[in-house]
């Protein structure tokens, strides 16, 4: 399992040092991450400003909302001490969650989404009672403690706003639309993009059956066989 080993205490002081060592360009976004940054605990990752220049081998992206990347300096580890730095991760793999139209948002509209997403893929799956069937709990917890969402990025073409999270979100979350569903089996998209992707994909010739096909393909769902 990989942790970060970031100490609570020391690294919130580093932090602080640090403000004036970074810029996103946009003062309202910085003093946003700023606040984040200070709100730093054991269970979750120093969220960053990540230069969009960090991010490489980006997957294309087409109309979906997710791919994946490389993210070349990667997340904060460690702190060295005697050399007075942050220790990182480099070449880390990870998944890019668009923004879309999120160029003309307010500060105000785009913290609210962050938030959502953060927020959303932390407590996802976690049981309520950590005493109830002992070993799912211990590794949904272990799971959580991988569940990272890393920072925010802007790609430098559109504007648009970047989250960038730990590579398991693709576990949880349909590539395509984005949405929450349950991965078991090697399927990438959700069963309502499944069913959309078969509707522009085939005809029988008939449109009257087509119809119906479409129709019963749209009432199926992930617990039918």
């Amino acid at each position: 399992m990989e942790e970060n080993s970031l100490d609570l205490g020391s690294v919130k002081e580093i932090i602080i040092k640090n403000f004036e060592n970074w810029t996103s360009g946009n003062k309202k976004i910085d003093n946003f991450i700023q606040e984040k940054q200070l709100k730093f605990n054991e269970t979750a990752e120093v969220f960053e400003w990540i230069p969009h220049s960090e991010i490489i081998d980006i997957k294309e992206i087409g109309d979906k909302c997710l791919t994946t990347a490389i993210w070349k300096e990667g997340p904060l580890h460690d702190y060295d001490k005697d050399e007075d730095k942050f220790i990182r991760k480099s070449n880390k793999k990870v998944v890019l969650r668009y923004l879309h139209n999120s160029h003309d948002a307010t500060i105000g509209e785009i913290a609210n989404k962050v938030e959502s997403y953060l927020k959303d893929f932390q407590v996802y799956g976690l049981p309520q009672n950590p005493y109830q069937n002992y070993g799912l709990s211990q590794n949904l917890r272990r799971d959580y403690i991988l569940r990272r969402g890393y920072g925010l990025s802007q790609n430098p073409d559109t504007n648009d706003h970047i989250l960038i999270f730990s590579n398991n979100y693709l576990d949880y979350y349909c590539e395509k639309c984005g949405n929450k569903y349950r991965k078991d089996t090697d399927d990438e998209h959700c069963i309502p993009c499944q069913v959309n992707q078969l509707k522009n994909n085939w005809t029988c010739g008939n449109e009257i059956i087509d119809n119906f096909i479409q129709e019963k393909q749209s009432e199926y769902n992930e617990f039918d066989a």
